[in-house]
């Protein structure tokens, strides 16, 4: 469902379902950062920490979450914000400066 399906809502609900099982894996969360419908992907972005193994995500993972970071939907770029947060990228270090970094969104900049 989650690979096949043509409409977003079955997908979403795939991913969901994968995850209420306790069988979501970092590949289906990997197809839901890279759907064509916001929904899914802010979904992914939610469920990305319940993959990362002692809040550390792999190198692939993290490469598509930081792709993220200029997102076109507003709602996935700020998911990814909270989740950043939950997270640990490459070498260790807090993923969410480098994600706000990433972002160009003038809602994402610290205002003085």
């Amino acid at each position: 469902m989650l690979n096949y399906s043509r409409l977003g809502y079955a997908r979403l609900q795939a991913l969901s379902l994968l995850d209420g099982l306790g069988t979501l894996t970092e590949t289906g969360v990997l197809r839901g950062l890279s759907d064509m419908d916001e929904s899914v992907r802010e979904r992914a972005v939610l469920l990305t920490p319940k993959v990362a193994r002692n809040g550390a995500v792999s190198d692939d993972l993290w490469a598509r979450l930081k792709l993220l970071a200029a997102d076109r939907s507003p709602r996935v770029r700020y998911q990814l914000c909270f989740t950043a947060g939950q997270i640990i990228g490459l070498n260790g270090c807090n993923s969410l400066p480098v994600i706000l970094a990433l972002a160009e969104n003038p809602c994402c900049k610290r205002r003085c």
